[in-house]
């Protein structure tokens, strides 16, 4: 691993030239001696992850968006988010399952692969949708495009990381909205790491537990993960939204639904999706 010295107001560091995002929170991880809490305003960390946010940067189409982040908050009794997904993985503590690496993890979400087995969690996903999300941040459209499987995220202890990005450097439309919902205690390096709005770089953990989620411009507000050093699992789903009529590679296939607002509630477009495109993640890109 090639490193460089880094030169600030003042501080002089070492950073790692490498700019793979899967070594992004390991570097975090060894600045801080793996504390589980990180000060992303310290100068010299702020060095270190230059050359990942210059990369960042440099992918980003534009930072021209009208929207900033915003805290959701939900009846986690009525809409059953985690409860559901317990049941469909067949455990009894979504916190206790902590994966030692990507092999285990795609075994614990195995059960998502049948169509029967996921229904209950996907329709209390789509309800959550309809019923939560789309009112907040979608109030004077009629149709929009969602996320019609979240993506469910486990952020174990020692986890691989993301690096700072933004999803419209895969593809997804700039306008893209994401929508991370929690379902166990997020906290210092368990939880996810955004900006409010695009270029402002003012780090922020998304703290907090079941009943909280986070919105925000993620087509252009970069987002990252550093290395879990808590000891314990974040467990959450996320769901992306198009409010507009952009285009995004991701309109072909199953990746979308289509909800319309009809009077004062928003309804599915069709029938439900029976197929998970395997864009969403594990376990559904290898089928």
């Amino acid at each position: 691993m090639r490193l460089e010295l880094v030169e600030t107001q003042r501080y002089a560091v070492l950073s790692q030239r490498a700019t793979r995002q899967r070594w992004f929170g390991r570097s975090v991880a060894a600045f801080t001696v793996n504390s589980p809490r990180v000060d992303y305003g310290d100068a010299a960390l702020r060095a270190l992850m230059e050359p990942h946010l210059r990369k960042m940067r440099a992918a980003r189409p534009t930072t021209d968006s009208s929207m900033t982040a915003r805290i959701l908050r939900y009846d986690a009794d009525r809409y059953k988010l985690a409860e559901s997904l317990r049941d469909t993985l067949g455990v009894g503590s979504l916190e206790a399952c902590a994966c030692a690496d990507a092999h285990a993890k795609r075994a614990l979400l195995a059960p998502l692969l049948d169509p029967a087995t996921r229904r209950p969690f996907q329709r209390a996903y789509d309800a959550w949708i309809r019923g939560v999300v789309l009112p907040e941040i979608a109030a004077d459209a009629t149709r929009v495009r969602y996320q019609q499987f979240p993506c469910v995220r486990a952020q174990c202890p020692g986890d691989m990381t993301l690096g700072p990005h933004c999803d419209a450097a895969y593809g997804h439309s700039p306008s893209t909205l994401i929508v991370s919902c929690l379902l166990t205690p997020a906290y210092g390096t368990n939880a996810l790491i955004y900006e409010s709005s695009p270029g402002r770089e003012n780090w922020t953990a998304f703290e907090g537990s079941e009943g909280a989620a986070l919105a925000f411009p993620g087509g252009l507000a970069a987002h990252f993960t550093s290395e879990n050093t808590t000891g314990r699992a974040r467990w959450s789903i996320d769901a992306r939204v198009l409010v507009d009529d952009a285009t995004s590679a991701y309109d072909a296939g199953s990746y979308f639904a289509v909800a319309e607002r009809v009077g004062g509630a928003w309804r599915r477009v069709g029938d439900e999706i029976a197929a998970v495109d395997p864009r969403v993640g594990i376990p559904f890109d290898r089928t």
